[in-house]
């Protein structure tokens, strides 16, 4: 049996230098039959990565989709061995404990994660991080129903073909999530995994790839997605069926709780302002400040797009005000030819209204930011990542 060693590694070089042949030193010794070490680089080298693979002797592929999850996909996709052994290129993992992870790869597991939150593992991280993600992972043991104390630590050894087999659609780190759930679902619940405690430590050299806001949102949006699919799935999982539509739910319901903030934002602002301005001055004010939350709410929570730069952003601003304008505008021609012309009188006039405009924001808002994986810039589409 092979083994394909994994490296996410963008903008990784100074590391790879260290980390590869730290990695050879660890895993040669262990009588494994082939052993093929695969670094996956951003889909346009940002750094000498290519010849320190060339150098060490791994092979090197770019990545094929945007973001962590696109680079995870790349990974399962080129690995050329029946295990799949994936870690971070900072080494904040231990990965002198990958041996221990290999031997509790027994035939009866179908995944070993290097942990930080059993009996003898550790974290450097601060403490704040530390309650988040143990929150998280207290979340996520409810959310995906399996009883695993480190869900987003990205060292963990699978098997090639189980990966293969699963839909995977994250371009987050949340991917390392999606992966547990849909192997679960796929198994039919039936599945054994296995912790080996490893310590974590801060990145030795480089700059971190985390994101607070990308954490909370992405995390956020799959946590409540594992409670759909699984509603969902039941005991007859069917991907193709089951995956868009728990993704489908899970916008229109993170849609319908954006909505309502912002509708809270509209009110509270106006009521701030009223007295002090023009009701009417108040209620532009008020009008602006709700379409400001509502389109950063919208593309980043709702359709989860993450390109804050450059063109692609004016283009989605100026598609997302103008939508609203003319949703605006059809809601005032909506409602004076209910009660004016057909002389509807009682509520009925405004919740039509209303129900109809939720729907078209909803449908143009999906137009405004479609393009959100061609849209993405280059420098975002790392690889690396550090686990929370």
């Amino acid at each position: 049996m092979g083994l394909t060693v994994t490296i996410l590694a963008y903008h990784e070089a100074e590391n790879l230098k260290w980390l590869l042949p730290d990695l050879k030193e660890v895993i040669d010794p262990l009588v494994i039959d082939r052993v093929e070490y695969l670094i996956v680089d951003s889909a346009e080298p940002t750094d000498d990565t290519p010849e320190v693979c060339r150098a060490f002797g791994a092979k090197y592929v770019n990545q094929e989709e945007p973001g962590y999850g696109g680079a995870y996909r790349t990974a399962i996709r080129y690995a050329g061995e029946e295990l799949f052994l994936i870690l971070d290129a900072d080494g904040s993992q231990d990965y002198t404990q990958i041996p221990k992870m290999y031997e509790a790869m027994t035939p009866d597991t179908d995944v070993v994660i290097g942990s930080r939150y059993i009996p003898g593992g550790s974290t450097d991280d601060a403490k704040s991080s530390q309650i988040m993600s143990r929150v998280l992972n207290f979340c996520f043991r409810i959310g995906i129903g399996v009883n695993v104390h480190d869900f987003s630590d990205s060292l963990r050894l699978c098997r090639t073909a189980d990966l293969r087999q699963l839909h995977l659609t994250s371009e987050n780190f949340d991917i390392s999530e999606e992966l547990i759930l849909k192997l679960k679902l796929m198994k039919g619940g039936a599945i054994t995994i296995r912790e080996v405690p490893i310590s974590f430590k801060k990145r030795i050299m480089g700059q971190s790839k985390r994101s607070l806001m990308k954490f909370i949102v992405c995390f956020g949006r799959m946590l409540v997605y594992s409670f759909l699919l699984r509603i969902l799935a039941g005991k007859k999982y069917d991907p193709q069926k089951h995956d868009a539509r728990a993704q489908q739910l899970v916008d229109l319901l993170l849609y319908c709780v954006v909505g309502a903030l912002t509708t809270a934002i509209n009110l509270l602002v106006y009521f701030l302002l009223d007295g002090v301005m023009y009701y009417l001055a108040a209620n532009v004010v008020a009008w602006v400040i709700a379409l400001l939350f509502s389109f950063v709410a919208n593309k980043a929570v709702v359709f989860n797009s993450w390109n804050w730069k450059g063109e692609a952003l004016r283009k989605e601003f100026a598609g997302f005000v103008g939508s609203r304008v003319a949703t605006g505008v059809l809601d005032m021609l909506m409602l004076w030819f209910m009660v004016d012309v057909m002389a509807i009188q009682g509520p009925f006039p405004k919740i039509l209204d209303a129900v109809v405009v939720i729907v078209l924001n909803y449908v143009l808002s999906k137009v405004v930011f479609r393009n959100k994986t061609q849209q993405r810039p280059k420098d975002d589409l790392a690889a690396g990542k550090e686990d929370v």
